[in-house]
């Protein structure tokens, strides 16, 4: 599996980890963060297989929009309860047959996980 550790913030212990099974490839994964404070602020998180932005320790609702190759979508929605607590996102996908599959973990003070078919539709209001 490609992976890549990406700490999302500089003063503490959150990260982000994304890992792809072959044949996928970590390149064509894009995380997007819909900003908890500021209404249809989405930021690109992760593109590429690097870090494209800062996301700040702040508590609330983080919606987190997992896309692969531009053709394959999953929403991941994490409550967060207190703004210093410390997380570790972890993304894997794999394809199964013709789909592909999202596996991710959130562990920290308020822990969850999914495991989910990811979507063709891009609309992920929908999801």
């Amino acid at each position: 599996m490609d992976s890549i550790t990406l700490y999302l913030f500089d003063i503490d212990s959150n990260k982000i980890i994304v890992k792809t099974q072959k044949p996928l490839i970590n390149k064509k994964v894009k995380i997007e963060l819909i900003n908890p404070y500021i209404k249809n602020k989405i930021n690109i998180i992760y593109k590429n297989g690097k870090k494209q932005d800062r996301i700040f320790n702040l508590y609330g609702t983080y919606t987190f929009i997992v896309i692969y190759d531009d053709k394959y979508y999953a929403k991941i929605t994490h409550y967060r309860f207190n703004w210093h607590d410390q997380y570790h996102y972890i993304f894997k996908l794999k394809k199964e047959k013709n789909n592909i599959f999202l596996d991710t973990r959130i562990n920290g003070a308020n822990s969850q996980s999914y495991y989910e078919k990811m979507s063709k539709n891009h609309n992920c209001k929908e999801l």
